[in-house]
């Protein structure tokens, strides 16, 4: 007679409490999907394990998909405690023999005696299966053997989903991003909510997820301001474009809506209340198609075009911003927003150079690396910007364009588009100055 293995309950406990199989119907057959730990996930080389499953009926799938998830349990536990040379050929050795039934005898050991003896696959199916019950009625018996003399605070509840969503929004916006950032993740992390039924957080995984991705395909483009959907829930929208079949969003918004969800997870894993985030390495496009160019730059003739004199002192000349960024932007190729929110103390010398401070003193900035000095050429100081600058001080101004510019409704910038600045120079220009860094480039 084989020997029993003696498995202590807590560690049948930890087993179990790995994701289930997830069953998996495809023209080829049955697979199980099984989700690996984070923190093995360098060693085995992968996130998810998939295995396909003998043919059989649907119960039968359920046990093998059972005996596999405690069979990978156990080896993932040793890869834990001892890792060893080829975890690949551990994990491929622990899953053939569960696909085949096999189940090694073992004896779970608990509290005041408790023992539960499993010989086939059977009775194993059914122990997992008992196992919450058991658990459940043993845990005053574990409590009361492993009690300290103070007594233990009682568990918090597990945070909600929606809840979990609010607090996260409130504590974003009192990191004070710009304006538009702060919308699209209030609008892509409460789409996810609208669309994801209330459940705790920690249930939350890669089948919301998949879900969530499944709901963007569907999304209408500029749903959120045509009449055919004004008004409608956002699960009401799905179904009428379903029907309607309107163009959809393209795949870089649909990343970026990702991008936004998978700060929310980052936040919720820091703060311990998820043990993974279910959207890492989840893309839809590679690093080259992200970062492919989308729109060209301008040709040297338009840049003519846009600086010629006569227009310049038509459309310039009364709003220092449209004369001053258009030539800080194409001499120093800051961003607009950058720019526009620079104070008059921010254009200054340093080391006997003359240039621009760019800090975030002055507002908010892409990253850490935008922190930078910018020298300026001769070209900018002998279109007279120390003279501005001086008249500026003299009538005590704080920032370098006080005409509105560095508060506009989107951000600072907002208002220095082409067709605000030279409506007659770029009447002709075919992509206006929609261009992805700033608007102004060689």
């Amino acid at each position: 007679m084989p020997k029993h293995e003696t498995v202590p309950l807590g560690i049948v406990s930890g087993i179990v409490s790995m994701a289930k199989a997830l069953l998996l119907d495809r023209p080829s057959g049955t697979f199980a999907r099984f989700l690996v730990p984070q923190d093995l996930r360098a060693s085995v080389g992968r996130r998810y394990l998939v295995r396909r499953l003998p043919p059989s009926d649907r119960d039968r799938s359920r046990l093998i998909g059972a005996c596999m998830r405690y069979a990978l349990g156990k080896a993932f536990l040793k890869l834990r405690k001892d890792p060893v040379s080829d975890p690949k050929k551990l994990i491929d050795d622990v899953l053939k023999a569960a696909q085949e039934g096999r189940v090694q005898e073992y004896i779970i050991q608990g509290p005041n005696g408790f023992m539960l003896k499993v010989d086939d696959a059977a009775d194993h199916a059914r122990a997992m299966e008992a196992l919450p019950v058991i658990l459940e009625s043993l845990a005053p018996a574990s409590a009361s053997t492993n009690a300290s003399p103070a007594q233990s605070a009682p568990a918090k509840p597990a945070p909600m989903l929606h809840a979990s969503i609010a607090l996260f929004l409130t504590q974003f916006a009192e990191k004070n991003p710009a304006a538009a950032t702060l919308l699209e993740t209030r609008h892509s992390v409460e789409l996810f909510r609208d669309l994801t039924r209330d459940k705790p957080l920690a249930e939350v995984g890669v089948e919301e997820c998949d879900a969530f991705r499944a709901a963007l395909s569907l999304w209408p483009a500029r749903a959120r301001v045509l009449p055919d959907y004004k008004g409608l829930t956002p699960r009401a929208i799905i179904a009428k474009a379903k029907k309607l079949k309107p163009p959809g969003l393209n795949v870089r918004t649909k990343e970026k809506h990702l991008d936004r969800l998978r700060v929310f997870f980052n936040w919720a894993v820091q703060r311990r209340w998820m043990s993974t985030n279910p959207l890492t390495g989840v893309r839809l496009q590679s690093k080259a198609q992200k970062y492919a160019p989308k729109r060209r730059g301008f040709t040297r003739d338009e840049l003519k075009r846009l600086f010629d004199p006569a227009l310049r002192r038509e459309h310039c000349l009364t709003e220092p911003s449209k004369f001053w960024l258009p030539l800080l932007a194409i001499y120093t190729g800051a961003r607009l927003r950058e720019l526009a929110q620079l104070r008059v103390v921010d254009v200054r010398q340093i080391a006997n150079v003359w240039g621009i401070d760019i800090t975030a003193d002055a507002g908010s900035l892409k990253n850490a690396a935008s922190q930078r000095f910018v020298p300026l050429p001769d070209a900018i100081f002998n279109a007279g910007l120390l003279d501005y600058v001086q008249a500026l001080t003299e009538r005590s101004f704080d920032r370098l364009f006080p005409d509105g510019s560095w508060d506009a409704k989107n951000g600072p910038g907002d208002r220095t588009s082409g067709r605000a600045l030279l409506p007659g120079a770029i009447a002709t220009i075919e992509h206006r100055t929609r261009i992805k860094r700033h608007r102004f480039g060689l």
